[in-house]
């Protein structure tokens, strides 16, 4: 007989006896023995659990309450309401504060008197130095055209005279503002209504250094002056122009409205 099959033969054998010792009465009583010896665990005898930490909230608890439709939780207070207007500042108040160091202060009670028509305002703005004032000059400049057009006759030539001596100061200051505070003294003189400015501006009218669009300008102002005199320097200047050669497409759109304000202006001046 082969080996093989001497081994099979014993395989079976070990087998058999295996399963005759598991289905035997000493082993099913031994083991039902066993599970018996086994303290019985009733429901309430359930296994010690590790110990529970409390739970933390949630994020959505730790945040402040809101009030919703669906939230009983009360809303936080709102914010205190900001003041309300400021009280009104007299005229006397206003004209004291033109003397701030403070520009943006300047400004914003020159607009409150300028807005209340108080030509008082004047006695201060005629001795107010515009230099190193860049944000308070052009308001200022504004003021004195709007206030002294508005004034009676000595305030009126206080206010003109004030400008005049403004413009040439600006025009050889050579400041980055001068050019800017330049054309507001050139708009301020024609709202003062003083006769006395047209000569002057007619006179910044026909000065070759001056550039074409600020004269633009000057003719708005000449024409609120309405002087006889300003037709003449109308029509000279329109002569000039009549030989300048634009240098690039700006300028030609510059000198065109420049002629068109001249063709506006004639017909309503004396």
């Amino acid at each position: 007989m082969s080996p093989r099959l001497v081994l099979a033969g014993v395989s079976i054998v070990l087998l058999g006896a295996v399963a005759v010792w598991r289905l035997s009465p000493e082993t099913k009583s031994n083991e039902a023995r066993s599970s018996e010896s086994a303290p019985a665990m009733t429901p309430d005898e359930s296994p010690p659990l590790e110990p529970k930490l409390p739970a933390l909230p949630s994020p959505a608890r730790m945040a402040p309450a809101v009030a919703s439709n669906d939230d009983t939780t009360p809303a936080p207070p709102p914010p205190p309401r900001e003041a309300g207007p400021r009280a009104p500042r007299t005229t006397d108040e206003l004209v004291d504060l033109i003397g701030s160091k403070d520009d943006f202060v300047v400004v914003d009670a020159l607009d409150d008197l300028v807005e209340k028509k108080e030509t008082r305002a004047l006695s201060k703005l005629t001795t107010f130095d515009i230099k190193n004032r860049p944000h308070a000059a052009p308001t200022v400049i504004d003021a004195l055209g709007r206030l002294g057009g508005i004034a009676d006759a000595n305030g009126r030539r206080s206010a003109t005279d004030r400008l005049l001596a403004l413009l040439a100061q600006e025009k050889t200051r050579n400041e980055p503002e001068s050019a800017g505070n330049v054309l507001t003294i050139y708009s301020a003189l024609g709202r003062t209504q003083d006769p006395r400015a047209a000569a002057p501006l007619e006179q910044e009218l026909l000065d070759p250094n001056v550039r074409l669009a600020a004269k633009t300008v000057i003719i708005e102002s000449l024409v609120q002056l309405k002087q006889p005199t300003s037709s003449a320097a109308l029509r000279t200047l329109e002569q000039q122009l009549a030989t300048v050669t634009p240098a690039d497409k700006m300028e030609e759109d510059i000198l065109r409205e420049l002629l068109s304000a001249i063709k506006r202006a004639l017909p309503v001046l004396p």
